[in-house]
């Protein structure tokens, strides 16, 4: 390189800083597209130095987190490779592949988010933003059906989840898992965790679940008490269909224990609770529920005449297919 050329790059990189400054500033103010072009222009002239070692390299990172703001999802991915690539020692790798996990996900390429995270786990990404990396891990895993898979990394999100909201969450995850896998245990005892970090405004479907959940355990009174739980939660909040499936499983925790007057209360509740709602599939269950009580008692009019009004339901949605 000649002494003029040298000269004039120097010249341009001294400018670096100004114009960094000027991107920040555009950024910071919300004006993305005007920031986009400072650091298109930033970059540019940094790929004229391929000096190994430049204090402004954390541009191209910039560059990147800036375009993933704007929805540019194959900008960022390559402006986040361009840095690992100048700056491969920084010490930022495990941040940056957590940024690529995000991009990716901006596409729906998850199998690519799922190698990203990985790699930013790898990288010696740690605390809460490890938590955060292994729990978004996990939800992908989970929506891919990978549940042995999902269950390892919720737990390992929780061993370094800050947040009790994402901490709630995991462990409310881990109870659907466990339910997958037949381990009501298992299941009741993560619910039981997220129930306890869960506000009581916002408890309903923990409690329903562990209704369930205990339930299938036979631990009958504890299941009363969370059925109770989750339909006055569910009544406050207006949810008509979980109210009246609230109100059927405990229909159906009375007939475990052959409780019949509470299993006709219950359902009648169901129904009630159900009025005008288009919800066949609940009324067909009721309806069914106090035949078959009054069916084992006996009294078989009153059986056959709520069999009937099954029945008339279910062909009504026959003929409507």
């Amino acid at each position: 390189m000649s002494n003029t050329d040298s000269s004039n790059q120097e010249n341009a990189l001294s400018k670096l800083p100004e114009m960094i400054r000027e991107a920040q500033a555009l950024a910071q103010s919300g004006e993305y597209p005007a920031a986009a072009q400072h650091y298109l222009l930033v970059t540019n002239r940094l790929e004229s130095d391929q000096s190994p070692v430049s204090r402004y390299l954390g541009a191209y990172l910039e560059a990147g987190n800036l375009a993933l703001k704007q929805g540019l999802s194959e900008s960022a991915l390559a402006l986040y490779r361009r840095y690992l690539q100048r700056v491969p020692d920084s010490g930022k790798a495990g941040y940056v592949y957590s940024q690529m996990a995000a991009a990716a996900l901006q596409m729906t390429d998850l199998g690519r988010a799922l190698d990203y995270y990985q790699q930013a786990l790898q990288q010696g990404l740690s605390g809460k933003a490890a938590g955060k990396a292994h729990y978004r891990r996990a939800r992908l895993l989970q929506q891919q059906n990978q549940n042995r898979a999902a269950i390892h990394a919720y737990q390992s999100a929780l061993l370094d989840l800050e947040s009790l909201t994402l901490r709630s969450r995991a462990y409310y995850a881990l109870g659907k898992l466990w339910q997958t896998q037949k381990d009501g245990a298992q299941a009741a005892s993560a619910y039981e965790q997220a129930l306890a970090l869960t506000r009581p405004e916002q408890a309903a479907d923990r409690a329903f679940q562990l209704g369930v959940i205990y339930t299938q355990l036979q631990r009958f009174d504890e299941a009363e008490q969370m059925l109770d739980q989750a339909l006055a939660a569910y009544a406050a909040q207006g949810q008509v269909f979980w109210q009246a499936m609230t109100w059927l499983k405990k229909s159906m925790l009375a007939l475990i224990q052959k409780q019949l007057e509470s299993v006709i209360a219950s359902a009648e509740s169901a129904i009630a609770v159900l009025a005008d709602q288009q919800e066949p599939a609940l009324l067909i269950t009721a309806y069914d529920l106090i035949g078959e009580v009054y069916n084992y008692q006996h009294r078989y009019s009153e059986a056959d005449a709520w069999f009937a009004r099954s029945v008339e339901l279910k062909a009504s949605l026959s003929g409507n297919m």
